[in-house]
């Protein structure tokens, strides 16, 4: 018998261990790949549900500061010019549009003509005849000299106003010679 040489039979290299599957690995990857993806997903998604609430607040707050902003005017100019139905001055406080903030909780209000009669309304001639996210108020703070105009929204539903805005209306000088002049827009979240 002959002795074999170190390369095996006929002078082949010697076998080395038995190959391994690399299943298993593959299939680690690929679950891995496969939930950081799904991670990777929810985070991109929670960040566009946060951008576009941000968004969609900010759009539906535009509408409260465009009205506060035009009834506000409209008191001013009500205040320095006499109207028939009295003397020159700030009206008295109005009714809130809607009534009730749970008529905005979370979604439009569709007010009538009617909402609007209150006497600062009309002296305004301000009404809002689309459907609207925001209550409203004319609040007469200081008989003849000072009141604010004001929009509250509830627009998460949840019964509680997360969004106020206001703006003043300030009057100086006699009833004959009244000038009244706008503050700031205030909004507080």
């Amino acid at each position: 018998m002959s002795q074999g040489t170190p390369y095996g039979p006929a002078g082949a290299p010697p076998a080395g261990p038995p190959k391994k599957s690399n299943t298993n690995v593959i299939i680690l990857i690929v679950v891995a790949v496969v939930v950081g993806g799904f991670l990777l997903l929810g985070i991109l998604g929670s960040l566009a549900y946060s951008g576009m609430q941000r968004y969609l607040s900010t759009s539906k707050s535009a509408e409260a500061k465009a009205n506060v902003g035009a009834l506000a005017r409209g008191i001013a100019t009500c205040a320095e010019t006499e109207e028939a139905s009295g003397p020159k001055g700030l009206p008295p406080t109005s009714a809130k549009v809607p009534a009730s903030l749970g008529q905005v909780k979370g979604t439009k209000y569709a007010s009538s003509p009617a909402d609007w009669s209150d006497a600062a309304f009309t002296c305004a001639r301000f009404s809002v005849s689309t459907p609207q996210y925001f209550q409203y108020q004319w609040v007469l703070t200081s008989p003849g000299a000072q009141g604010t105009v004001r929009a509250e929204g509830d627009l998460d539903g949840d019964g509680v106003a997360e969004i106020t805005i206001e703006r003043d209306v300030s009057c100086t000088g006699a009833a004959e010679s009244l000038t009244c002049s706008l503050g700031p827009m205030r909004e507080k979240k």
